[in-house]
């Protein structure tokens, strides 16, 4: 006879691994953090190509001190009729009067008025006397265009973050640099222009040249994290039900809350995995994330359909714990080798990402190779032990029950005898 495992005995001991790893990604998250990309922080990533080889702590250096020299910025909104050309209007402003700021312009229009954007971007903002020479200038040059000051809106990029990461093309060998500037709000294209010229004076020799930008708000980074968050919970409502239903005549409801613990276990073990090790969290990580609950839930699913098979076969014959073991060790086999192999071809992944520094990939593979296993190591030692545990002390809870309500009948029959004299008797 086929030997069983003994999950719920080995539970005990298994579950040291995930609270160590959770214990130490809390500590890491109070006092280090999560190193969130731009697609949840909000700022910039601006590519470069190269040639040759780069030093990458110089290359922050340069792109700190550019930003450091146009650290902050004033947006200055007009309203006005007619039309306004918006170089002329940056043409006027860069005169010797404000030769410290620089200035870009952009029309847009509401509902109510039509409105000139002006950004006026130096190592400090523009004060209440400038914006008043500013407006007087404006208004005494552009006077058929009834120029007014709707708003004044102050931005500092003193907080930003800057970070060099580098790849390699496959297809070309071409190497390339992405300059990360994280923070509260997204870098304007004279700040970018500002950081390309000051790398391509500091790198004369290495053809430095601007490939591509990405840029994102911090409302767009919140937004993204709470769409995010709400798709989370609704994937965890659903696997309720599915599961729920589908298990509906082995304990449904019991099947479905611990196949989401140990859903909710792979997505902490894996978020606190990458902030351990200073993996960045970006897009990838919702991926990840999305590719292991499926991967997990398929595993739990499995081996629920097992007991279930089981529970018609053996009926009351064996315990809900030896059903459930024996319908793990039946489908160990099989949730192994797929494992192994999955993990197998991301690793494969996850070398060559590493052999020619492909930073997105890796922010991928890595999580998703340990997911791999997570997502097993939960469906048997998460998911079974605890619908074991709750199956149990449920029949405990309704076999006192029963046994309580056995003894009130008992109790009331006995009671009830009435003597001859007309007096009740009790046994």
């Amino acid at each position: 006879m086929q030997k069983m495992f003994n999950l719920t005995k080995g539970f005990k001991f298994a579950i040291i691994i995930p609270i160590v790893v959770m214990i130490t990604g809390i500590i890491f998250n109070i006092f280090v953090g999560a190193d969130l990309s731009i697609d949840f922080r909000g700022g910039t990533s601006v590519t470069y190509s190269h040639s040759g080889k780069l030093d990458y702590d110089k290359v922050k250096k340069s792109a700190e001190d550019s930003l450091n020299e146009v650290s902050n910025e004033t947006i200055l909104n007009y309203t006005y009729t007619g039309t306004l050309d918006e170089s002329a209007v940056v043409t006027t402003l860069n005169s010797d009067e404000f030769k410290d700021y620089n200035f870009s312009a952009q029309n847009g229009s509401d509902k109510d008025s039509t409105f000139i954007e002006i950004s006026a971007i130096s190592n400090k903002f523009l004060s209440e006397a400038e914006i008043k020479d500013i407006t007087g200038v404006l208004t005494k040059n552009y006077a058929s265009n009834s120029l007014s000051l709707k708003s004044k809106l102050e931005n500092s990029f003193k907080d930003v973050k800057v970070e060099v990461k580098s790849s390699t093309a496959l297809s070309t060998g071409e190497e390339s640099i992405k300059i990360n500037a994280i923070g509260n709000i997204a870098l304007t294209t004279t700040q970018i222009e500002q950081i390309t010229t000051g790398l391509q004076k500091d790198f004369s020799k290495k053809e430095i040249k601007q490939t591509g930008v990405n840029s994102v708000s911090e409302l767009f980074g919140a937004s993204f994290f709470g769409k995010a968050i709400f798709a989370v919970i609704l994937a965890s409502i659903l696997v309720i039900i599915y599961v729920g239903y589908r298990f509906r005549k082995v304990g449904g409801v019991k099947a479905g809350i611990t196949a989401l613990a140990a859903l909710v276990h792979d997505v902490l073990f894996i978020y606190f995995f990458n902030v351990i090790f200073g993996i960045t969290i970006d897009t990838n990580f919702i991926a990840v994330f999305l590719t292991i609950l499926g991967y997990s839930l398929n595993d739990t699913i499995v081996i629920y359909d097992r007991i279930r098979e089981n529970a018609g076969i053996y009926g009351n014959k064996m315990s809900i714990r030896e059903l459930t073991n024996l319908s793990v060790t039946q489908s160990f086999k099989r949730t192994c080798v797929t494992s192994i192999t999955t993990f197998c071809a991301i690793m494969s992944v996850t070398i060559v990402a590493a052999v020619y520094n492909l930073d997105s990939i890796l922010t991928f593979a890595i999580p998703m190779s340990v997911g791999t296993i997570c997502g097993t190591f939960s469906s048997l030692y998460i998911a079974g032990p605890l619908y074991v545990f709750w199956c149990e002390h449920d029949e405990k809870k309704g076999g006192k029950s029963k046994e309580g309500k056995q003894k009130t009948k008992k109790t009331a029959k006995y009671t009830n005898k009435i003597n001859s004299k007309g007096k009740k008797v009790q046994y």
